[in-house]
């Protein structure tokens, strides 16, 4: 089964390099220019239920309607929300958040752990409601999330192990469904970007 995990299209918080998890931002107005992927009819869509996500939903797949998956939202970054890393520099929370490796709970946010057991069970519900392809709109932190447990078996979220991927960017990964074990066996990057 093949599984194609997008990136959302870009945000204004993403342009200005700031954390936007829970915070609910639309696409950038006139920002994208995109070629609409051919997949089958009988392809399943599925999408985080964030504007960002839906309105990118709306490019690639105009005229399906997605599955809405409430468990796909990217983490709550609690009061990080709608900061940059250069605005928090001297923020003794978010020095310490960095350099515990992230690993802890945002101040007033959700806990990456809980937050990897709500995404990758998620994608598990998915995967394992029919063998057909499925392509699934959601955040950079929910793909870096999946990718570290069923590709590289991490038992955490890992943020340094190259998963983040530009807007826009999808993770084209080959799952193996067998057993009631899901593992991705391969995957390649896929740019939707054709624009600006």
């Amino acid at each position: 089964m093949r599984v194609t995990l997008i990136r959302h299209g870009k945000t204004q918080g993403n342009l200005e390099h700031r954390y936007i998890g829970a915070t609910d931002e639309p696409l950038v107005s006139g920002y994208h220019s995109v070629e609409p992927p051919y997949i089958s009819d009988d392809a399943g869509i599925y999408s985080s239920p964030m504007k960002r996500c839906l309105e990118t939903c709306g490019l690639l797949f105009p005229d399906r309607e997605p599955v809405v998956v409430d468990d796909l939202r990217e983490m709550d970054f609690g009061v990080f929300e709608r900061r940059s890393g250069d605005e928090m520099a001297d923020d003794p929370e978010y020095t310490e958040w960095v350099n515990g490796g992230c690993r802890e709970r945002c101040p007033g946010g959700e806990h990456p752990s809980d937050f990897y057991v709500r995404t990758c069970g998620a994608f598990e519900e998915i995967v394992r409601s029919d063998d057909k392809d499925k392509y699934i709109v959601t955040h950079g932190g929910v793909i870096t999330a999946v990718m570290s447990r069923f590709f590289a078996y991490e038992d955490h979220m890992v943020f340094s192990r190259g998963w983040m991927i530009p807007n826009l960017t999808a993770i084209e990964a080959e799952v193996d469904y067998t057993n009631s074990n899901i593992s991705i066996i391969n995957y390649n990057k896929v740019l939707f970007e054709g624009g600006k």
